[in-house]
């Protein structure tokens, strides 16, 4: 797999696009977790976003979004083809990604851990982010509410209210085949 660091991903949305709607597939998310076209594009132009994409043959079978802010990359998204999750090509983006950062004076890279504030070390997700890792930390990323109300009407209509989860009202909608949360 031949891997690209490209710094104006906005370029590729036709391809990330295509990539994403296999994951939105493969895990049934729906919602406001099935991310429109228009978000990805405001969220591809984010100053500090980079895209880190897998090819095999020419044809882009993976792709990473990870932001860049001051000496941190905040891994956000991935998403591959069918292709890319048979040949595992995360793991060929991850490593290249971390090459990259750490050549770019990128001092801490947070691939995310398990959903919710607790991790499970018996989901796949969470042991595979484990294996990149030296070093545990809690990070949280957008973790304030700004509009109290319409949050508290979505855990409403979600009918959740972990205290455990945040966002509450997203808690359960991620599950592995064994009904397991993620």
């Amino acid at each position: 797999m031949d891997v690209e660091i490209c710094l104006h991903p906005l370029q590729y949305i036709e391809d990330w696009l295509k990539l994403y709607n296999n994951l939105i597939r493969r895990h049934n998310i729906s919602g406001i977790n099935a991310f429109s076209r228009h978000c990805f594009e405001i969220q591809l132009n984010i100053p500090g976003m980079i895209m880190v994409i897998g090819r095999q043959q020419g044809k882009i079978i993976g792709a990473m979004l990870i932001l860049i802010q001051n000496n941190i990359g905040y891994a956000h998204l991935s998403s591959f083809s069918e292709e890319g999750y048979k040949m595992r090509a995360s793991y060929g983006l991850h490593w290249e990604s971390l090459t990259y950062l750490l050549e770019n004076g990128i001092r801490y890279v947070h691939f995310g851990g398990a959903a919710g504030t607790k991790d499970t070390v018996l989901d796949g997700l969470s042991q595979f982010k484990q294996g990149w890792s030296n070093e545990h930390r809690l990070v949280y990323l957008c973790g304030r509410i700004f509009d109290q109300n319409k949050y508290d009407n979505l855990c409403k209509q979600n009918n959740t209210c972990n205290e455990n989860y945040f966002p509450a009202y997203r808690f359960g909608e991620y599950r592995d085949n064994d009904n397991d949360q993620l």
